[in-house]
């Protein structure tokens, strides 16, 4: 008790250096991971297995050519929104189509959204060190958890989905901020689908909490603006809506079991900010109740329903629920949840719970420091540097890769694209088929198109071509993923015609592939 009490005592100074402590642990933190990162920046071969689908998207767009035309199926097949390809694409007519282009546009815009939220938390008053902590949080858990700085489309998804979301709550839902929040909301959706997470986000907490006409309003204008959206889609990429909607929807699977193991994947990386939350929600209601405690448990309980006040559903102008506490983030990262549990948790192509963090991990820092900078008590927020230090270093420590391994396997796959006239590629190498300016047969979604139920006489015809060329020995090298290729060939006339010359490993991030290397038989 005398310990305890001498600490109190000095609980200014223990505060003052677990700051100092954390701030410095930030720095370095963020300082690694800047060097970590570029060196992700220049690996010269793709991190992903379909790391090169992008790639192929914005070449089309560098040569004025439709991603989404029939003509360019299945071999450039993109199944994600075209505002990531289209604007990468402007950086590489001038820098050219790289991994590192590509890269670099998305470590931007995660960076970029780091630093919103690093706004956000300034506003709200938690102070320029855990508001530092709160971008570094933000920027390891995207990029180490989801692997979303790869190239592909979730760094500017991101970006426009928080951004979305933020922007009514920094101008107090004005009637010009929704408007962009709607736009922001359909751009995201115009990156990839999920990313309109923005629009029914918004929706319910205005209907909850701000106005019920402005939600209606909202609401009306997001759907009458999306119809219009896909109109304009349809009519300037034919097969837009198949590619990224309808191929999807025939993909769709969802396993519950799944689901929970993702959930439980999420919830182990963000244990400790998830107790932090709740032990600062503890500490919030000994505080509430600290300062009533001369009232009686009937007072209080009478106190704390006007905390919330249920309004009259008929009167539009006023919201569903009164309250004056700022409820938008906490319920954004419920209603992530949420959807994350019906539909996208499910889905067994979802990895690392990575659909999940790209949803939730803003708002879960966000009300992670917006709970702990209520809490007035000294030592507790000591305790939760200490807690927020360990975790930097342990379920957000930097993401190492053995790039000298990697190099060297795919050295050899390169020499031989090179040497090739007429290469038959796999989705591993499409980023080395493009940077030797030779022709993409496969470009990491064609499996999409090609397995589909929305097959076409193009398809057919494409299928065709590929096995008259295979039948003909026109293709002097074919590069095939081990096991991975039945949808693509015929494998009897491969076998027929080409021998296996070699098998050489492919490593990537998460996973490890083995290229087959077919050459034709004398």
């Amino acid at each position: 008790m005398k310990l305890f009490e001498n600490i109190r005592k000095h609980e200014k100074l223990i505060n003052r250096i677990t700051s100092v402590l954390l701030l410095l642990s930030c720095i370095i933190m963020f300082v690694l991971s800047l060097k970590n990162h570029y060196n992700f920046l220049v690996y010269p071969y793709q991190l992903e297995y379909r790391e090169g689908a992008g790639l192929s998207a914005a070449q089309d767009f560098l040569q004025n050519e439709n991603p989404y035309d029939l003509s360019q199926q299945p071999q450039h097949t993109y199944i994600y929104g075209f505002l990531y390809p289209y604007l990468v694409s402007k950086a590489a007519n001038v820098y050219g189509n790289t991994l590192f282009v590509h890269r670099a546009f998305t470590y931007f815009f995660l960076t970029a959204t780091s630093v919103i939220i690093f706004f956000v938390l300034l506003r709200m008053k938690a102070g320029w060190i855990f508001s530092f902590a709160g971008l570094v949080f933000l920027q390891q858990s995207l990029i180490n958890a989801s692997n979303t700085s790869t190239s592909r489309p979730e760094g500017l998804g991101i970006f426009l989905m928080t951004f979305g979301i933020i922007i009514p709550w920094f101008w107090n839902y004005n009637r010009i901020s929704l408007y962009a929040s709607i736009v922001l909301g359909i751009l995201g959706f115009l990156t990839k689908q999920y990313y309109l997470f923005v629009i029914p986000a918004i929706v319910v907490y205005l209907f909850l909490f701000v106005s019920k006409k402005k939600a209606m309003e909202y609401f009306l204008t997001s759907v009458v603006s999306l119809i219009l959206t896909l109109v304009i889609l349809d009519y300037v990429f034919p097969l837009y809506l198949s590619n990224t909607l309808f191929t999807h929807l025939h993909y769709a699977t969802y396993s519950y079991q799944y689901m929970k193991d993702q959930v439980a994947v999420f919830a182990e990386v963000n244990v400790y900010l998830i107790l932090i939350i709740v032990l600062s929600c503890i500490f919030m209601i000994r505080q509430y109740l600290e300062t009533r405690s001369y009232m009686s448990i009937n007072e209080i309980f009478q106190d704390v329903k006007k905390l919330f006040v249920f309004e009259s559903a008929s009167t539009l102008s006023k919201p569903l629920i009164s309250s004056n506490g700022d409820l938008l983030f906490p319920l954004t990262l419920m209603l992530a949840l949420f959807i994350f549990m019906i539909n996208l948790g499910g889905h067994t192509g979802n990895y690392m719970a990575a659909y999940l963090f790209q949803l939730a991990s803003p708002f879960l820092i966000l009300v992670t420091f917006q709970t702990l900078n209520s809490t007035k008590d000294l030592l507790f927020r000591s305790f939760a540097c200490l807690v927020l230090i360990i975790t930097l270093n342990v379920a957000f420590g930097l993401q190492k890769i053995d790039f000298e391994r990697f190099t060297s396997c795919f050295i050899q796959i390169e020499e031989i694209i090179k040497s090739s006239k007429s290469p038959l590629n796999s989705p591993e190498n499409v980023s080395v088929i493009i940077q030797e300016g030779k022709p993409v047969h496969n470009s990491g979604h064609s499996e999409y198109f090609l397995s589909s139920n929305h097959k076409t006489e193009r398809t057919n015809d494409y299928e065709n071509e590929i096995n008259n060329k295979i039948t003909n020995k026109e293709f002097d090298v074919i590069l095939l993923t081990e096991g991975y290729y039945s949808f693509f060939v015929d494998k009897g006339l491969l076998y027929q015609n080409y021998k296996l010359k070699n098998k050489l490993c492919a490593p990537m991030i998460l996973q490890e592939w083995k290229t087959e290397i077919w050459e034709p038989k004398k």
